[in-house]
């Protein structure tokens, strides 16, 4: 499984292309960032974006036994 720890806590810049804005001098984390964290991890293991995706997508299923359209 992936995590943002949304709505908490921000990632960092380069990473934050999502935040919800609660007022002017605060922002919380938004659970689109999820998308970053795939890409971010996918570095940082040396793997192809796509095989993460497959990985996260089999333990889901394996957590989750439903069938998604």
């Amino acid at each position: 499984m992936v995590e943002t720890d949304a709505p908490d806590m921000l990632p960092p810049e380069p990473y934050r292309k999502y935040s919800l804005a609660t007022s002017a001098t605060h922002s919380l984390n938004h659970p689109a960032n999820l998308l970053s964290v795939v890409e971010g991890l996918a570095k940082i293991l040396e793997i192809r974006e796509s095989h993460l995706r497959s990985l996260v997508s089999e333990n889901f299923h394996s957590f989750f036994p439903v069938e998604l359209s």
